[in-house]
This record gives C-alpha cells, sequence and structure tokens, in this order.
C-alpha cells in the first residue's frame, strides 16, 4: 500500500511510515501535489528515498501559504522534470513514473505529449 505525497511535508509521512514500522507501507511520490501546497516537490524526497514504490509525471504551478497551485500539463509548470527523474534515480527508484492527469482540457493529447517528453527525457539517460 503506498500514501500519496498530499496534504502535507513528505518527512511527516516519512516518520509516520518509520514510527508504523511496517514495511508493506510506502510512498506515491506527486510532484504535483507537493508544489500545489507550496512544497518544493525535489527537497521531498530525501526523506522518503527508501520509501518510494510509485512516482507520478505530474506538474502543477506552485502554491504559497496564501494561494494554492494548480496542475498544468507536464512541462508547463515548475517541476524540473529532468532533476525529478535524477532524484528518482537517486532515491533508488527504478521504475517509470506513471502519468496522470486531472483537470485536462484534452486529456488524450495532454497525455500524448506528457509521454513523449517522458520518453524523450529517458531516452537520453
Amino acid at each position: 500500500m503506498a500514501f500519496e505525497t498530499a496534504g502535507g511535508e513528505p518527512g511527516q509521512l516519512a516518520a509516520m511510515l518509520r514510527e508504523i514500522g511496517c514495511p508493506q507501507l510506502a510512498a506515491c511520490y506527486d510532484p504535483a501535489s507537493l508544489m500545489i501546497e507550496g512544497f518544493d516537490p525535489l527537497a521531498g524526497m530525501a526523506p522518503l528515498a527508501d520509501r518510494i514504490v510509485a512516482a507520478r509525471g505530474r506538474d502543477a504551478l506552485s502554491g504559497s501559504a496564501g494561494r494554492a497551485g494548480r496542475e498544468v500539463a507536464l512541462g508547463e509548470g515548475h517541476l524540473d522534470l529532468p532533476a525529478y527523474l535524477a532524484a528518482l534515480d537517486e532515491a533508488g527508484y527504478r521504475d517509470v513514473p506513471f502519468l496522470r492527469r486531472t483537470e485536462a482540457v484534452d486529456p488524450v493529447a495532454e497525455l500524448a505529449a506528457a509521454k513523449a517528453r517522458l520518453e524523450r527525457l529517458l531516452a537520453g539517460r
């Protein structure tokens, strides 16, 4: 079972997982959820590095304390996708991030473009 990184600072989720002590409980890392809530998605990865079993390829415009961010198409937000992929690799995550889009105008076209962008970056590694 993987808990999504949303609703709080990733270090809190990491602490909760350590406290519970159940190796079957892990994290699904979603950079867009973190950015929407005003967190830095790259800085939040370190505490969860050994617990990430799923990762999303999802982008957003960052929020702040007084303003929520919003999801945007992959590559149109504040996520540094090459740095995110490198951080996942450094954390030991070896799968491909799965794409998710919740607020798309044209979901099929946006997911196809996101897939192509992700494939280009992964091919260059």
